[in-house]
């Protein structure tokens, strides 16, 4: 069944406005696509809600809109009709004669909502305030407004449950952000000085140094610097990230425990002590949308170029950019300086992973996911996608290593604006994103790339942000 909400405008001029109530109705109620064998969409373009836009002045052409509204009213009061017409919204200035018409010649509900412009002066709403007798539309100020009234009526309440979560989280986020802006970022800030005479160092990775324990042979010790890397090569020293993705990694792994052990002993602030495993060789990515990138690796990438098979699995066609996937997906990549595309089947064939260790890696990633994205999207986030490593002890146990939905191993992307068809997020995506859109090969070594100071500062500012909204704690950045 659908909800027919007709959207009648007095003039042409109203139209803008008109399709603003629109658009939101019907981005805020698609239904969910079927699963079919391919990978596709979330969703479809079929809503709840069918928002009809109708020019019909009622000083103009009267006769014209009587004839509409009996049409409407004859489906709203067809029992054999699947669809209904509970309420019709009308749009009209300073003479508003077309609310007081339809309100008085229908027996639903009416939501007069004015054409506003920024100028507002009284005389725009008198006439939609100043209604005869018996003649009561509902006075609505602002598109947004005028789709969250439409919702409550249509008793659509989870939805509004939802936005009024993404308008509170977005006054929170918002205010986190201003804060920010007035935060001085420190560009000889010292990590935290460990005693590494009681280490030997192994390995000195992209973004991690890694030490061998003097003491005991089965315990490492992680440092997160602050280089960060994109285009398989380092790029920029970042003020607090190393202490930023210890400091959200830590968080993570004591929330998930739950879900699947780890190898952490002990947390300090840009390093932790873990247990020593081997590392599988896989990174483990999971990923929720079709998210815009420039790296070879990435779904989008691919699917732009005319693939169609990606990882294994076979994606329809139509999917546009930044939208939402039927369900999350599993994409891994060889683990190295250069990361390959792979699938199940490499995995298997090489021996890398046995099909039960295999199954069992890929249903953590999902519970892991899940977890992580419920949780984040309570706090204005929605996780886009994300790499996750996994190591076997000496118990020969898999559990989770490495990092865990940082801003370096996942992308995040701002819920209430995600919603409004903007994409602002929260990740080195928007580093990568820079570097991609100012140098047409960033993947050729030979070139230097340069990074303004200014956009290593928001990047650290943003990685802050990230901290805030992911822990519910500031960082203490004065160390």
């Amino acid at each position: 069944m659908s909800l027919i909400i007709p959207i009648i405008c007095g003039s042409k001029s109203d139209l803008i406005f008109a399709e603003e109530i629109k658009n939101n109705l019907i981005n805020y109620t698609l239904i969910k696509n079927k699963k079919s064998n391919k990978i596709n969409a979330k969703y479809s373009n079929y809503s709840l809600i069918r928002p009809i836009i109708i020019i019909a002045s009622a000083h103009k052409v009267p006769h014209f809109l009587m004839k509409q509204l009996d049409k409407f009213m004859e489906i709203e009061n067809d029992k054999n009709n699947k669809n209904s017409v509970p309420l019709i919204i009308t749009i009209a200035g300073r003479s508003n004669a077309l609310s007081g018409m339809v309100c008085g010649y229908v027996d639903i509900v009416v939501v007069s909502v004015p054409p506003l412009k920024t100028n507002l002066i009284p005389m725009d709403i008198f006439s939609s305030l100043r209604m005869p007798s018996g003649i009561c539309p509902l006075l609505i100020l602002g598109s947004y407004n005028a789709t969250i009234a439409v919702l409550k009526i249509c008793k659509l309440k989870s939805i509004v449950r939802e936005l009024q979560e993404d308008n509170k989280n977005k006054i929170l986020i918002d205010n986190l952000k201003y804060n920010y802006i007035f935060t001085s970022i420190d560009f000889n800030i010292k990590n935290e000085n460990i005693d590494l005479n009681k280490y030997s160092l192994i390995r000195s990775g992209k973004v991690r140094d890694i030490y061998q324990s003097k003491e005991c042979e089965n315990i490492l010790l992680l440092e997160a610097t602050d280089r960060i890397s994109g285009f398989d090569r380092f790029l920029e020293n970042v003020p607090y990230k190393g202490t930023i993705l210890n400091n959200i990694t830590t968080y993570w792994f004591n929330e998930t425990k739950h879900i699947i052990e780890n190898h952490m002993i002990r947390s300090f602030k840009n390093s932790m002590t873990v247990k020593k495993c081997k590392v599988i060789p896989i990174e483990f990515v999971i990923r929720a949308y079709m998210a815009k990138s420039k790296t070879q690796t990435s779904l989008y990438y691919n699917y732009s170029k005319g693939k169609r098979l990606y990882c294994g699995l076979e994606f329809e066609d139509n999917i546009k950019v930044d939208e939402e996937l039927i369900e999350p997906i599993f994409t891994p990549t060889t683990k190295g300086q250069k990361d390959e595309l792979i699938d199940e089947k490499y995995i298997l064939e090489n021996n890398i992973l046995t099909k039960e260790d295999l199954w069992f890696c890929k249903k953590k990633c999902f519970e892991l996911f899940k977890f992580a994205e419920n949780k984040l999207k309570k706090r204005g986030l929605l996780l886009i996608d994300t790499k996750l490593e996994f190591g076997i002890d000496i118990d020969n146990k898999i559990i989770l290593i490495d990092e865990v939905f940082t801003c370096d191993s996942s992308r995040f992307y701002l819920k209430h604006s995600y919603k409004n068809k903007i994409i602002e997020g929260l990740s080195k995506e928007n580093l990568r994103k820079w570097v991609g859109n100012n140098y047409k090969n960033p993947y050729d070594l030979s070139i230097k790339i340069k990074i303004p100071k200014e956009k290593i500062i928001q990047l650290s500012k943003d990685y802050l942000l990230c901290n805030e909204i992911i822990t519910g704690k500031p960082l203490e950045i004065s160390f």
